[in-house]
């Protein structure tokens, strides 16, 4: 059974910069203890967590978190060219076909988040981007 709300977008829950953590999927308080993204007591996400509370799952394997994936993924490659990268035959894979790629999209998004360059307003604009 999933704790999250179903009104929980990714816009909702990273409207506000206290919001939005790095370097775990959710935390608790003050951006304290790190937590399950669908915990109750879950107060602020990474642009990853917040796509799992959206879909109440940590899997990146269900479907809808694999669309919603692909979505911020293209959307980090067309806003920020070149800041995620892998070696360019493996990179351009994962852009020719995403769908194959799960594991790999999940990493690049956690990534990019996780970047000591990458600013709230970046996470805002892929959200945007990727309208999810």
């Amino acid at each position: 059974m999933s704790d999250t709300n179903a009104a929980d977008t990714v816009q909702s829950l990273l409207s506000d910069i206290k919001k939005w953590t790095k370097s775990a999927y959710a935390r608790n308080g003050e951006c304290g203890v790190a937590v399950n993204a669908n915990s109750l007591i879950a107060t602020c996400w990474c642009l990853t967590g917040a796509l799992y509370r959206k879909h109440g799952t940590e899997n990146y394997y269900v479907k809808s978190v694999r669309a919603d994936e692909k979505k911020v993924f293209l959307a980090i490659h067309k806003l920020f060219p070149g800041k995620v990268q892998y070696p360019k035959d493996i990179q351009d894979k994962f852009l020719s076909d995403p769908d194959s790629y799960p594991g790999a999209i999940h990493g690049q998004i956690m990534t990019f988040n996780d970047l000591s360059e990458t600013t709230f307003s970046d996470i805002l604009l892929v959200i945007k981007e990727a309208n999810v």
